[in-house]
């Protein structure tokens, strides 16, 4: 399959490259009578395989082409046509085709053919989804159904998860899949919400933002009687708290709740504090710690004066820096004093203190992993 992706700023570059088409035409010839014309600003119709730069657009057509085995992809001729008609005719309406010469005007037709007939919103929103009724599709087998192959999937083929269906995943975030060694982006959770299809045309009230705050305003809201409309950005609630399902186990991703005395208490009241599954790591779960082997409860035990010693800066838990916490800057001197790198605190502070590499018991040895985990005693 050959694929061929340009970027023209009209037809003066178009005719610095010999671009040759079904039936050796020329681009330039083909824009010779009517001036430069193309399909939604993308490709022309006679030249297969022929793409402007517009990536994500074209993504999409290679995707479909690898996956439906299609030899290729051209825009028909009558479709080109009745766009730039109706191009023509929606740009009576704009400035653009005033009684003056511009470089976005063809200067033997007159005709617009360098400027959107729209709002640039307009246009990635036209180039969102490709219309695929508007292209001649030659396969490469005289079955187009060829592809379907076997009947078996690439999920089965390659032993990948065969339980996707089952969950919502959030377009945040990432996995690694060590059968592939690759990155797969998007992580299964409970937070993903779909949009509401019965959104009405007004609201007592709009909140938003769908983090912990915005939801309890919500709910408290509407517990007194009022329309609420929560708009959120992401694809999910919980802002940049949510626990993402992992294999074996469940992964808070952002804020720590139980630090958040409110968050915690919203939890608490619908059952949301106990986990769904619990992981293999457990307090007398074996590691070995600079070649000392301990249980975490153990480790966990030895690291607490270190983590105090390190983040202890005035002796006083933090209060003699910040005497007022909700106002971090308010004792800028004693911030001054205190304002070092960790590694100028470890040298002044904490000498003898050793970083060790951690391996845990079950699981695959760190370096295997591609990093490690650190802790020091």
């Amino acid at each position: 399959m050959q694929f061929r992706i340009y970027h023209f700023h009209g037809e003066e570059e178009a005719a610095r490259y010999e671009i040759t088409g079904r039936g050796g035409i020329t681009l330039s010839k083909r824009w010779e009578s009517k001036g430069p014309e193309a399909y939604l600003g993308t490709t022309v119709a006679g030249l297969p395989n022929y793409f402007e730069s517009s990536l994500d657009y074209v993504m999409q057509a290679i995707v479909k082409m690898q996956r439906d085995q299609i030899r290729s992809i051209e825009v028909k001729q009558t479709i080109q046509d009745a766009f730039n008609d109706y191009v023509q005719e929606v740009h009576q309406s704009l400035v653009w085709p005033g009684a003056c010469n511009s470089w976005y005007k063809d200067r033997l037709t007159g005709r617009v053919t360098a400027v959107w007939p729209g709002s640039s919103i307009h246009f990635m929103e036209m180039l969102q989804t490709p219309r695929w009724e508007d292209y001649e599709l030659q396969y490469m087998n005289a079955n187009p159904f060829k592809f379907m192959g076997n009947g078996k999937s690439k999920r089965e083929a390659y032993g990948e998860d065969l339980t996707f269906y089952l969950d919502d995943k959030s377009k945040e975030g990432y996995s690694w899949n060590f059968a592939k060694n690759a990155a797969a982006k998007g992580l299964p959770t409970d937070a993903v919400k779909y949009d509401s299809k019965d959104v009405k045309s007004s609201y007592d009230v709009i909140v938003i933002g769908a983090g912990f705050t915005g939801l309890t305003a919500a709910r408290d809201i509407s517990l007194h009687g009022l329309s609420v409309l929560i708009l959120e950005a992401r694809d999910r609630v919980g802002g940049r708290t949510w626990l993402a399902q992992g294999k074996h186990d469940n992964y808070e991703r952002g804020g720590w709740v139980h630090l958040q005395l409110n968050t915690w208490t919203e939890k608490a009241r619908y059952g949301l504090t106990t986990p769904k599954t619990s992981f293999r790591l457990g307090p007398e779960t074996s590691m070995n710690v600079g070649g000392v082997e301990q249980t975490m409860r153990e480790a966990d035990d030895s690291f607490l004066h270190l983590a105090a010693a390190f983040f202890n800066v005035d002796g006083f838990g933090g209060r003699l820096v910040l005497l007022q916490p909700h106002l971090p800057l308010y004792n800028r001197n004693g911030i001054k004093e205190w304002d070092i790198s960790a590694r100028e605190r470890i040298d002044a502070h904490m000498i003898g203190f050793k970083p060790h590499i951690i391996q845990i018991e079950g699981l695959s040895p760190p370096r295997s992993l591609g990093n490690h985990i650190n802790i020091n005693s």
